[in-house]
């Protein structure tokens, strides 16, 4: 009869281990989706283009997000070749700059990245960067989708 009741109290403690693990991980999923979802263009991006003649909107239609920059001054034929090159150097950098941040944290946010490398996998998310002139030409288009980027490669591998 003892044998009966500690083994069903044994059996319940590893449910409530296990189920309480896999319940905040969903949590953890949860919540970097709906960050994603939310996704704006915040104060902190208006800080980083204050003073310079750009404009930026960001259209979330999650798994789908498309940042837009917009130049709103005329620029010369030979600066918007070196702004185009430059951009395109840049864009992958710009856009997976994120998961660099994440892997620098603490192993306290190992859960954290865990939920990031979930959700990204498994709603293949995808940004494309649109840069445009004054007069609304496109001078830059990059996608990017951020499983693929080398720094959520590195976030991937850290947690494995």
């Amino acid at each position: 009869m003892n044998i009966k009741f500690i083994t069903i109290g044994l059996v319940i403690i590893g449910a409530l281990y296990f189920g309480t693990e896999k319940y905040w991980q969903h949590e953890f999923e949860e919540q970097q989706r709906n960050e994603l979802k939310s996704l704006t263009f915040d104060e902190k991006m208006q800080e980083e283009i204050r003073g310079l003649p750009i404009k930026g909107d960001i259209l979330n239609q999650y798994p789908n997000i498309f940042l837009y920059m917009s130049f709103t001054a005329d620029l010369p034929k030979n600066i918007e070749t070196q702004i185009k090159s430059k951009l395109a150097e840049n864009s992958q950098k710009l856009i997976c700059r994120y998961f660099s941040e994440v892997s620098d944290q603490d192993d306290k946010y190992k859960d954290r990245a865990k939920a990031i490398v979930n959700v990204i996998e498994e709603d293949n998310i995808t940004m494309t960067y649109i840069a445009k002139n004054r007069l609304g030409d496109i001078l830059l288009e990059h996608k990017q989708v951020l499983s693929q980027c080398p720094e959520f490669i590195n976030l991937k591998q850290s947690i494995s």
